[in-house]
Protein backbone atom coordinates (compact mmCIF):
# COMPACT_ATOMS: atom_id res chain seq x y z
CA UNK A 1 0.00 0.00 0.00
CA UNK A 2 1.15 3.52 -0.46
CA UNK A 3 3.34 5.24 2.23
CA UNK A 4 4.38 8.31 3.30
CA UNK A 5 7.73 9.46 1.86
CA UNK A 6 10.47 12.50 2.53
CA UNK A 7 11.12 14.84 -0.38
CA UNK A 8 13.65 17.69 0.21
CA UNK A 9 12.66 20.98 -1.08
CA UNK A 10 15.29 21.31 -3.61
CA UNK A 11 15.02 18.10 -5.13
CA UNK A 12 13.29 19.69 -8.09
CA UNK A 13 16.53 21.01 -9.05
CA UNK A 14 18.58 18.35 -8.79
CA UNK A 15 20.40 17.67 -12.19
CA UNK A 16 19.01 14.60 -12.46
CA UNK A 17 15.48 15.38 -11.62
CA UNK A 18 15.26 18.57 -13.24
CA UNK A 19 15.24 17.70 -16.90
CA UNK A 20 12.71 14.91 -16.35
CA UNK A 21 9.50 15.20 -18.26
CA UNK A 22 6.42 15.91 -16.47
CA UNK A 23 5.18 11.79 -17.13
CA UNK A 24 8.82 10.64 -15.62
CA UNK A 25 8.40 13.23 -12.69
CA UNK A 26 5.29 12.36 -11.88
CA UNK A 27 6.34 8.19 -12.03
CA UNK A 28 8.74 9.17 -10.29
CA UNK A 29 7.14 10.68 -7.45
CA UNK A 30 4.51 7.75 -7.46
CA UNK A 31 6.86 4.94 -7.05
CA UNK A 32 8.39 7.07 -4.21
CA UNK A 33 4.69 6.37 -2.31
CA UNK A 34 4.52 2.87 -4.03
CA UNK A 35 7.71 1.56 -2.77
CA UNK A 36 8.16 -1.06 0.41
CA UNK A 37 10.27 0.24 3.23
CA UNK A 38 14.00 -0.55 1.42
CA UNK A 39 12.70 0.96 -1.39
CA UNK A 40 11.49 -1.67 -3.72
CA UNK A 41 8.50 -2.50 -5.95
CA UNK A 42 7.17 -4.20 -8.44
CA UNK A 43 7.82 -2.17 -11.78
CA UNK A 44 5.07 -3.54 -13.99
CA UNK A 45 3.97 -0.92 -16.41
CA UNK A 46 0.33 -1.79 -16.69
CA UNK A 47 0.09 -1.52 -12.47
CA UNK A 48 2.11 1.72 -12.45
CA UNK A 49 0.00 2.99 -15.14
CA UNK A 50 -3.04 2.20 -13.28
CA UNK A 51 -1.88 3.22 -10.16
CA UNK A 52 0.09 6.75 -11.28
CA UNK A 53 -1.90 7.62 -14.36
CA UNK A 54 -5.64 6.33 -13.17
CA UNK A 55 -6.69 10.09 -14.42
CA UNK A 56 -4.36 10.17 -17.96
CA UNK A 57 -6.35 7.59 -20.12
CA UNK A 58 -3.89 8.75 -23.47
CA UNK A 59 -1.02 7.23 -21.05
CA UNK A 60 -0.41 3.53 -22.24
CA UNK A 61 1.75 1.09 -20.58
CA UNK A 62 4.28 1.08 -23.56
CA UNK A 63 4.61 4.84 -22.38
CA UNK A 64 5.25 4.11 -18.69
CA UNK A 65 8.13 1.82 -19.74
CA UNK A 66 9.45 3.82 -21.25
CA UNK A 67 9.82 6.72 -18.62
CA UNK A 68 10.51 3.63 -16.29
CA UNK A 69 13.73 3.37 -18.66
CA UNK A 70 14.55 6.78 -18.75
CA UNK A 71 13.95 6.79 -14.92
CA UNK A 72 16.86 4.40 -14.82
CA UNK A 73 19.49 5.76 -17.69
CA UNK A 74 19.66 8.60 -15.32
CA UNK A 75 20.66 6.40 -12.58
CA UNK A 76 16.84 7.56 -10.54
CA UNK A 77 16.04 3.89 -9.96
CA UNK A 78 17.33 0.33 -10.98
CA UNK A 79 15.14 -1.75 -13.32
CA UNK A 80 15.80 -5.81 -12.73
CA UNK A 81 13.88 -8.89 -14.05
CA UNK A 82 13.05 -11.96 -11.62
CA UNK A 83 10.81 -14.75 -12.15
CA UNK A 84 9.93 -12.57 -15.40
CA UNK A 85 8.82 -9.75 -13.05
CA UNK A 86 10.05 -6.59 -13.32
CA UNK A 87 11.15 -4.96 -10.43
CA UNK A 88 12.41 -1.14 -9.44
CA UNK A 89 14.99 -0.13 -6.51
CA UNK A 90 15.65 3.63 -5.37
CA UNK A 91 19.75 3.36 -5.15
CA UNK A 92 20.00 6.54 -2.55
CA UNK A 93 17.05 5.27 -0.62
CA UNK A 94 18.68 4.87 2.22
CA UNK A 95 20.15 8.51 2.12
CA UNK A 96 17.07 10.49 1.57
CA UNK A 97 14.13 7.76 3.76
CA UNK A 98 14.36 7.81 7.31
CA UNK A 99 11.60 4.79 8.17
CA UNK A 100 10.78 4.76 12.34
CA UNK A 101 9.77 1.38 12.14
CA UNK A 102 10.76 -0.50 8.76
CA UNK A 103 8.60 -3.70 7.98
CA UNK A 104 10.89 -6.51 5.99
CA UNK A 105 10.35 -6.42 2.57
CA UNK A 106 8.86 -9.48 0.49
CA UNK A 107 10.53 -8.33 -2.51
CA UNK A 108 13.31 -9.83 -4.19
CA UNK A 109 16.70 -7.03 -4.19
CA UNK A 110 18.64 -6.14 -7.27
CA UNK A 111 21.39 -7.68 -5.78
CA UNK A 112 19.90 -11.56 -5.29
CA UNK A 113 18.96 -11.07 -9.40
CA UNK A 114 22.52 -10.51 -10.44
CA UNK A 115 23.02 -13.53 -7.91
CA UNK A 116 20.29 -15.17 -9.60
CA UNK A 117 21.27 -18.58 -11.83
CA UNK A 118 19.42 -18.17 -15.30
CA UNK A 119 17.54 -21.63 -14.66
CA UNK A 120 16.00 -20.44 -11.29
CA UNK A 121 14.58 -17.29 -13.21
CA UNK A 122 17.28 -14.77 -12.76
CA UNK A 123 19.66 -12.81 -14.51
CA UNK A 124 23.22 -13.41 -14.78
CA UNK A 125 23.76 -10.18 -16.16
CA UNK A 126 23.49 -6.68 -14.60
CA UNK A 127 19.41 -6.71 -14.38
CA UNK A 128 18.67 -3.26 -15.92
CA UNK A 129 19.51 -5.00 -19.43
CA UNK A 130 15.77 -4.88 -19.44
CA UNK A 131 15.50 -6.01 -23.14
CA UNK A 132 18.56 -8.57 -22.60
CA UNK A 133 16.37 -10.07 -19.61
CA UNK A 134 12.75 -10.24 -21.84
CA UNK A 135 15.06 -11.65 -24.69
CA UNK A 136 16.25 -14.72 -21.67
CA UNK A 137 12.75 -15.02 -20.42
CA UNK A 138 11.58 -16.35 -23.30
CA UNK A 139 14.39 -18.97 -24.37
CA UNK A 140 13.70 -20.22 -20.81
CA UNK A 141 10.24 -20.78 -21.68
CA UNK A 142 11.34 -23.20 -23.95
CA UNK A 143 12.28 -21.71 -27.17
CA UNK A 144 15.35 -23.36 -29.04
CA UNK A 145 15.70 -20.81 -31.27
CA UNK A 146 19.14 -19.11 -31.95
CA UNK A 147 19.96 -15.67 -30.21
CA UNK A 148 19.44 -14.23 -34.14
CA UNK A 149 15.53 -15.03 -33.74
CA UNK A 150 14.55 -14.41 -30.95
CA UNK A 151 13.38 -10.56 -31.11
CA UNK A 152 15.03 -9.11 -34.20
CA UNK A 153 18.26 -7.10 -33.73
CA UNK A 154 18.42 -7.49 -29.82
CA UNK A 155 18.88 -11.13 -30.41
CA UNK A 156 21.68 -10.78 -32.94
CA UNK A 157 23.45 -8.79 -30.25
CA UNK A 158 23.03 -11.93 -27.48
CA UNK A 159 23.99 -14.30 -29.63
CA UNK A 160 27.38 -12.05 -30.87
CA UNK A 161 27.85 -11.10 -26.79
CA UNK A 162 27.28 -7.59 -27.67
CA UNK A 163 25.72 -5.87 -24.18
CA UNK A 164 21.76 -4.58 -24.81
CA UNK A 165 20.30 -1.82 -23.21
CA UNK A 166 17.55 -0.27 -22.38
CA UNK A 167 18.65 2.35 -24.78
CA UNK A 168 18.32 -0.58 -27.48
CA UNK A 169 14.34 -1.25 -27.21
CA UNK A 170 10.73 0.86 -28.39
CA UNK A 171 9.96 3.45 -26.71
CA UNK A 172 13.76 3.63 -25.26
CA UNK A 173 15.01 7.22 -25.18
CA UNK A 174 17.17 7.10 -28.39
CA UNK A 175 13.69 5.52 -29.79
CA UNK A 176 12.13 8.74 -28.81
CA UNK A 177 14.82 11.38 -29.92
CA UNK A 178 14.36 9.67 -33.23
CA UNK A 179 10.48 10.10 -33.53
CA UNK A 180 10.53 13.60 -32.16
CA UNK A 181 13.09 14.28 -35.38
CA UNK A 182 10.99 12.89 -37.75
CA UNK A 183 7.50 14.57 -35.94
CA UNK A 184 9.11 17.56 -36.06
CA UNK A 185 10.87 17.94 -39.19
CA UNK A 186 8.35 15.70 -41.37
CA UNK A 187 10.99 13.06 -41.57
CA UNK A 188 10.69 9.04 -41.54
CA UNK A 189 14.07 7.73 -40.53
CA UNK A 190 13.89 4.21 -39.62
CA UNK A 191 14.74 2.94 -36.10
CA UNK A 192 17.72 1.13 -37.73
CA UNK A 193 20.95 1.14 -35.97
CA UNK A 194 22.28 3.25 -38.71
CA UNK A 195 20.12 6.02 -36.63
CA UNK A 196 20.27 5.12 -33.74
CA UNK A 197 23.81 4.12 -33.02
CA UNK A 198 24.48 8.12 -33.39
CA UNK A 199 21.73 8.84 -30.63
CA UNK A 200 23.29 6.15 -28.02
CA UNK A 201 26.42 7.50 -28.49
CA UNK A 202 25.85 10.92 -27.57
CA UNK A 203 23.57 9.67 -24.73
CA UNK A 204 26.95 7.27 -23.77
CA UNK A 205 28.81 11.13 -24.16
CA UNK A 206 26.85 11.71 -21.18
CA UNK A 207 23.92 14.08 -23.02
CA UNK A 208 20.32 13.72 -22.28
CA UNK A 209 17.71 12.59 -24.50
CA UNK A 210 16.44 16.04 -23.75
CA UNK A 211 18.99 18.19 -24.81
CA UNK A 212 19.10 16.41 -28.24
CA UNK A 213 15.01 16.92 -28.58
CA UNK A 214 16.09 21.14 -27.82
CA UNK A 215 18.88 20.51 -30.56
CA UNK A 216 16.51 19.03 -33.16
CA UNK A 217 13.44 21.49 -32.30
CA UNK A 218 16.06 25.00 -32.37
CA UNK A 219 17.47 23.20 -35.77
CA UNK A 220 13.83 22.59 -37.35
CA UNK A 221 13.13 26.28 -36.45
CA UNK A 222 16.41 27.06 -38.11
CA UNK A 223 16.35 25.15 -40.84
CA UNK A 224 13.11 24.07 -41.61
CA UNK A 225 11.73 27.31 -43.84
CA UNK A 226 15.54 26.89 -46.32
CA UNK A 227 14.84 23.95 -48.71
CA UNK A 228 19.11 24.53 -48.79
CA UNK A 229 19.52 23.24 -44.78
CA UNK A 230 16.03 21.17 -44.30
CA UNK A 231 17.98 18.58 -46.06
CA UNK A 232 20.72 18.43 -42.97
CA UNK A 233 17.61 17.64 -40.38
CA UNK A 234 19.18 14.45 -40.37
CA UNK A 235 20.66 11.95 -37.50
CA UNK A 236 24.15 12.25 -39.35
CA UNK A 237 24.48 16.07 -39.34
CA UNK A 238 22.19 16.53 -36.10
CA UNK A 239 23.82 13.88 -34.03
CA UNK A 240 27.72 13.89 -34.59
CA UNK A 241 29.91 13.69 -31.97
CA UNK A 242 31.69 17.41 -33.12
CA UNK A 243 28.60 18.83 -34.13
CA UNK A 244 26.20 17.46 -31.83
CA UNK A 245 28.41 18.95 -28.77
CA UNK A 246 28.53 22.71 -30.74
CA UNK A 247 24.29 23.05 -30.95
CA UNK A 248 23.88 21.72 -27.45
CA UNK A 249 26.34 24.71 -26.37
CA UNK A 250 24.63 26.87 -28.49
CA UNK A 251 21.17 25.92 -26.56
CA UNK A 252 19.74 28.96 -24.43
CA UNK A 253 18.18 28.44 -20.98
CA UNK A 254 14.92 28.73 -22.32
CA UNK A 255 15.53 25.57 -24.70
CA UNK A 256 16.50 23.06 -21.30
CA UNK A 257 13.91 20.91 -22.35
CA UNK A 258 12.59 19.04 -25.88
CA UNK A 259 8.86 19.95 -25.43
CA UNK A 260 10.67 24.01 -25.26
CA UNK A 261 7.58 27.03 -25.28
CA UNK A 262 9.31 27.65 -28.78
CA UNK A 263 8.94 23.66 -30.41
Amino acid sequence: MPRIRSLKPEHKTHRKIGPLTDRQYRLWIGMLTEADDEGRLVADPEQLRTLVFAYHPRVHSRDVQSALEALAAVGLIRLYLTRDTQYADFPSWQDHQRVSHPAPTKLPSYNDSLKAPEDSGGLAKPPEDSVLARARGSDRKGSDRKGSDLIGREGRELASGGRVTPEDSENSPAWEVLEWLNTKAGKSYRPVSANLDLIRARIRDGLEPWQLKAVVSRKVREWGPDPKMSKFLRPETLFGKTKCEQYVGELPPLERNGDDPHA
